[in-house]
């Protein structure tokens, strides 16, 4: 209503109106249901518009309604047990190993990177392990291989 006042109403505020209220005239506010009822004589548009609206409103009160399968109904009621009127929640078998582990990477940050980290770990176990050539050793097969021309220039130098 552009001036404030309920005696005129355009479409897009009807639209307005059945976005925040539904089709039904009885969920509309009373100062804006006689603008709108006058508009829904006048305008085939908002006729049009408030059956939508009411289409809409039907197919949502049937999706509301949501009934549980009754084998899940059974299940659980099967495990929760009643003593002394509290309700206790029994299990049924023990938990798998896979969730248990899975539930203990999960349960903290430090978990998971440790279990990232733990191959670099084992590598660096194995590097510092495993056994090292000398230093002398490692020095005398560079210098054999680095000088081996030279000591063929030398020794042909030395035959007659």
């Amino acid at each position: 209503m552009n001036d404030g006042s309920t005696d005129g109403m355009t479409e897009q505020e009807f639209a307005d109106l059945l976005d925040r209220h539904g089709g039904d005239s009885a969920r509309w506010p009373s100062e804006l249901a006689r603008a709108a009822e006058r508009l829904l004589a006048e305008s085939a548009t908002a006729r049009g518009a408030v059956a939508a609206a009411r289409t809409l409103d039907g197919w949502l009160a049937t999706q509301r309604e949501h009934r549980a399968p009754a084998a899940l109904v059974a299940g659980v009621m099967a495990r929760i047990g009643r003593d002394d009127g509290a309700m206790q929640i029994h299990e049924t078998s023990a938990p798998d190993p896979f969730d248990r582990l899975l539930h203990w990477l999960t349960a903290r940050l430090w978990r998971p990177v440790l279990l990232g980290a733990l191959p670099a770990i084992a590598g660096l176990v194995i590097g510092l392990a495993s056994p090292q050539a000398d230093d002398a050793d490692l020095a005398s097969r560079i210098g054999s291989l680095a000088f081996v021309d030279i000591y063929a220039e030398v020794h042909d130098a030395d035959q007659p």
